[in-house]
C-alpha cells in the first residue's frame, strides 16, 4: 500500500539509535529515504522529478526513473524467489522505500551513471572525494572500497529478490554492473566472473547439481524445497561448491553451509541433518529443533 511521508516518519521516529553517531556505520534504507525527503523540500518537487531533472535527462538515460509500482507492460522485470519452481513475489509499493528503492534502470544505464559519477559529470571532484572511503574495506557515503590489491569501489542493494551490484575500477575506468530479479547464489560470484571476462578470461559456469564432498546423485536427493506444518518453507540448492539454504521467513536470503559428512551440514550455530530416504531435514539452532518435509 502507499504510505505518506508522515506515516514513514512516524514509523521509526521513536526508535532508539543502534549506536552513538560517529562511532560506527550501518547501511540504512531509512537514511536514504530521509535524504530523499530533504531533497523534495529543497527543490519543491517529487523525488521522481528530481531524479529525472538532475540525473536521467543530463545523462540521456531513457530507461532510468522512479515509480511506486512495477509495470510489466513497460517490460519491467517482476521479482521471483527460486524454490522448486519460480515463485513470484507480491508487489511492493515503493512509497515504503522512497529514495531508498524504487528506481528502475538497466545495467547499461547504471554503468553510464557510474562513469559519469566517477568522472565529474554529476558532482564536483571535491564532493566525490567526500563520498569515497579513504581505506580499503571501509565505507564512505554510499560507496564501499573493497579490500583488494587494486582500487575497486562497490555498492549492492536488495528489495525483494531484485538484487543489484556494481564494481567500479577507477584506474581502468571499468564498470561492471549486475541486476537480477531471481537468484539463489551470491551475486558477487557473478560479478567476479564478469570482471574476469573483461580481462580476457573465459567465464566458468559452476555445476549447480553438485557440492564439495558429495556426488550429484546423492546431492539431488537433498536438493529441493521443504515445508513444515505452518507453511514456512526452506529451499536447498547449490552454488557449485556449498549447499545453499534459503528460508522463506527471512526473505529468501541464501546461506552457504559446510558439508560435515553423513548428510550433516553446518553454518555458524545452525545444523541441518538430512534423511533422504524419508525426504526430511532436521533443523537445529540455539535449542530450536524442527523437522521439514520435502515438497
Amino acid at each position: 500500500e502507499y504510505h505518506s511521508e508522515k506515516e514513514f516518519l512516524d514509523y521509526f521516529v521513536n526508535q532508539e539509535s543502534i549506536f552513538e553517531p560517529g562511532t560506527d556505520y550501518e547501511y540504512s534504507n531509512t537514511n536514504y529515504a530521509l535524504l530523499g525527503f530533504i531533497l523534495q523540500k529543497i527543490y519543491g518537487m517529487e523525488f521522481a522529478d528530481i531524479l529525472k531533472m538532475k540525473i536521467a535527462d543530463p545523462l540521456q538515460l531513457k530507461n532510468t526513473y522512479f515509480s511506486n509500482k512495477v509495470d510489466s507492460s513497460k517490460n519491467e522485470a517482476l521479482s521471483y524467489n527460486i524454490q522448486n519452481r519460480f515463485i513470484r513475489n507480491a508487489q511492493v509499493n515503493y512509497a515504503n522505500h522512497r529514495s531508498g528503492g524504487g528506481i528502475t534502470s538497466t545495467p547499461t544505464e547504471v554503468n553510464k551513471f557510474l562513469t559519469a559519477l566517477f568522472n565529474g559529470q554529476i558532482i564536483s571532484n571535491e564532493s566525490l572525494k567526500l563520498m569515497l572511503p579513504q581505506e580499503r574495506g571501509a565505507y564512505g557515503m554510499g560507496i564501499l572500497m573493497l579490500n583488494s590489491a587494486t582500487d575497486i569501489y562497490e555498492h549492492s542493494g536488495r528489495v525483494e529478490n531484485y538484487i543489484s551490484d556494481y564494481w567500479y575500477f577507477p584506474n581502468e575506468k571499468l564498470g561492471v554492473v549486475v541486476l537480477t530479479n531471481a537468484i539463489n547464489i551470491e551475486i558477487g560470484k557473478v560479478v567476479m566472473e564478469m570482471v574476469g571476462f573483461a580481462y580476457g578470461n573465459k567465464p566458468v559456469i559452476p555445476d549447480f547439481n553438485v557440492i564439495d564432498g558429495m556426488n550429484s546423485a546423492d546431492f539431488l536427493k537433498l536438493k529441493g524445497t521443504y515445508s513444515k506444518n505452518d507453511g514456512e518453507t526452506i529451499t536447498i540448492s547449490s552454488n557449485g561448491k556449498n549447499l545453499v539454504f534459503q528460508s522463506s521467513e527471512i526473505g529468501q536470503m541464501f546461506v552457504p553451509f559446510i558439508n560435515k559428512g553423513n548428510n550433516v551440514f553446518e553454518y555458524e550455530d545452525v545444523r541441518l541433518t538430512f534423511y533422504p530416504n524419508e525426504n526430511k531435514v532436521f533443523f537445529e539452532q540455539n535449542g530450536l529443533q524442527e523437522y521439514y518435509k520435502k515438497m
